[in-house]
This record gives structure tokens, C-alpha cells and sequence, in this order.
């Protein structure tokens, strides 16, 4: 299409060079704004998917367009440069450009060290627009570079499995209920217990908890992260632990939703490891009704799995009735 960066590039870029040909002497003209050309590799990544995490691919971008917007202003003040204003000759100046990379660079920082500076009015008028539009682009990155720099807190990693067992504990993790938690399974008078607590939850801990991570760091980790992704289910190895805890808000207005929520986390963990021993507190004991027919539903279809399989006319009988039976007594 006429209007895409590449087709506005080439329109502004092959004259130059048909220009200098012709004459027969070189001619400078818009062969700065190829640079611009550096913009395409952000679909690159994109498509290529050599990134994978969302915060680095975004600051990638930011990168790249910033690079190409300087460099690109940086070729034009060299192009205005050496020509000088169409009505004053004089005006010109010899410079190179990667003195007019560095006055752009650091005239867009506002340091403004007055070493090299533009001589033409064209020049002058340019950089007044580039120093208001270097500032919004910069203002326009600024959420970008700090959601990356949140991602490098140590909250975001992998938990390293030690020889030690580890429990996941999940849920509903707050100052009061990890202060009750620890107090309880960390007790002296429990015996050999050099197990190691791993905290998943989807926010920061806040100070306190921070705090008290920090006293216990030999024994509690934390991991930002949802007990519903896989992928942070295996960050906190999972498949290693020797169990899972999920923590109920027993405070909740809304009991039926903590513990559908709760049962999901269960799910979840379930459908990563399915051997992993799971711990669920539950609020209501409707709740825990439905989630002990939830789980004969599942044993259900896995001896209705097993009948068809079996090749047996016996155990297919036997599996069939003991099937029906379930299911009148507690489906």
C-alpha cells in the first residue's frame, strides 16, 4: 500500500540516488529516513517469537522505535546542515553525523552541554519539535520500562528445589493468614520438620510480609504467580512438592465463591500433578459435599474408562456394578 513505512521510505530515499547518478556527484537528500526501515524488525520478534516474555518484547519495541526515531532526526540535522537554509548559503556548516547523533542525544536529554548546536534556522525550528517530541516519547515509555523492571524483582523467578521437601501454599495469602500459617507449621515442638513453605499468590507481598519472608528466608519462599496457570504451577515445582495447601479467607462475604475458588486452585493443581497430595480449607460444608461428589464423578469415569478397556466379561460386569451403585448412592 502507498501508505506503509516501507513505500513512504523508498519515496524519499531512491531519488537520492537517481539524483546521484545522473550528476554525477553525491547528493544527500532524505537517505537518512532508511533508518526508519529498523521500525519492521519489531514485527520480526513478533512473528518469530524469539521473545517470549511480554514485558521484554514491549521494552524491545520501545527500544527500537526510540533508536530509529533518534537516529532518523539525527540524519535530518545532518542533512540540514551541510546544505544550509534554502535562502542563506552561508549558513552552512560542516559537520559530521555522528556529531549530530550526539547533539541529539543530548539535546533530548535536556543537558544541553551548548559544545554543537544547530546553525540554520530550519535546523533550529527542527530541534525545538524533536526536544517537545523526544520528551512524549520518552513519557509514552516510561509505563513500559518500569512494568519490565517490576518483572526483575525476585518475586517473579523460579523456586530451586533443594534436597529439602517443599509445600505449596496458595489461596488466600495475606499478613494474617502466612503469620498464622508459619507460627503453626514452623512450631519447635514439631519434631525434624526442615520443610521448606513456598507462598504462591498473584500480588506483591506487602511490607509485612516482605518482612517476615525475609526473617525466614532459610524456610519461606514467595512466588508471584496464580495457583490456575500451569506455567506458574511449574515455576513453584510443583510435580516435586510433597503437597499442596490451599488457604480459605474464612472472612469472605462471599462464602460460595471462596470455595468455588478454591476448588478450581485444587483443579488446577490436580491437572498439573496428578499425584500431588492437595490440602483445601473449605468455608461451608456444602462445599466440601460438593467437592467429595466432584471427585466420585471423576473416580466414575475412570472406572467407566476401565470397564471398556477390560477385556474381561467378569471384571467388565463387576466395574459396571459397582459403577451404578456409586451413582445411586452419592451422584
Amino acid at each position: 500500500m502507498w501508505l506503509e513505512l516501507a513505500s513512504f521510505v523508498d519515496f524519499f530515499t531512491i531519488p537520492p540516488v537517481v539524483v546521484t547518478i545522473i550528476t554525477s556527484h553525491t547528493w544527500l537528500g532524505f537517505r537518512f529516513m532508511r533508518i526508519l526501515r529498523l521500525i519492521q524488525f519489531s514485527d520480526i520478534i513478533r512473528i518469530t517469537g524469539i521473545i517470549k516474555s511480554g514485558s521484554l518484547l514491549q521494552l524491545t519495541i520501545a527500544a527500537i522505535n526510540f533508536f530509529s526515531f533518534w537516529l532518523a532526526a539525527a540524519g535530518f540535522i545532518h542533512m540540514i546542515e551541510n546544505y544550509g537554509d534554502p535562502w542563506n548559503e552561508d549558513s552552512a556548516q560542516d559537520i559530521s553525523y555522528l556529531t549530530c547523533v550526539y547533539f541529539t542525544m543530548v539535546t533530548m536529554s535536556t543537558v544541553g552541554y551548548g559544545d554543537e548546536g544547530a546553525g540554520t534556522a530550519i535546523g533550529r525550528a527542527f530541534v525545538v519539535f524533536f526536544i517537545v517530541g523526544g520528551l512524549a516519547l520518552f513519557a509514552s515509555y516510561t509505563p513500559v520500562i518500569v512494568d519490565y523492571i517490576q518483572t526483575l524483582s525476585p518475586y517473579e523467578g523460579e523456586y530451586k528445589k533443594e534436597e529439602r521437601l517443599h509445600v505449596v501454599v496458595c489461596g488466600h495469602v495475606t499478613e494474617e493468614s502466612v503469620g498464622n500459617f508459619l507460627a503453626d507449621f514452623l512450631h519447635k515442638d514439631r519434631a525434624n520438620n526442615n520443610t521448606v513453605v513456598v507462598f504462591l499468590h498473584t500480588e506483591t507481598p506487602s511490607i509485612a510480609v516482605a518482612a517476615l519472608i525475609k526473617r525466614l528466608y532459610t524456610r519461606v519462599s514467595y512466588i508471584r504467580g496464580s495457583a490456575l496457570h500451569p506455567r506458574d504451577l511449574q515455576r513453584v515445582k510443583l510435580q516435586h512438592a510433597a503437597a499442596c495447601i490451599v488457604l480459605a479467607n474464612k472472612y469472605s462475604s462471599d462464602p460460595d465463591g471462596e470455595d468455588s475458588a478454591n476448588i478450581m486452585r485444587v483443579i488446577s493443581a490436580k491437572n498439573c500433578c496428578k499425584t500431588i497430595r492437595v490440602i483445601v480449607q473449605l468455608i461451608q460444608v456444602e462445599s466440601k459435599v460438593r467437592y467429595a461428589k466432584m471427585l466420585l464423578r471423576k473416580l466414575v469415569l475412570v472406572w467407566c474408562i476401565h470397564a471398556c478397556c477390560c477385556c474381561s466379561l467378569p471384571c467388565r460386569t463387576f466395574l459396571a456394578l459397582a459403577q451404578r451403585v456409586v451413582m445411586m448412592l452419592f451422584v
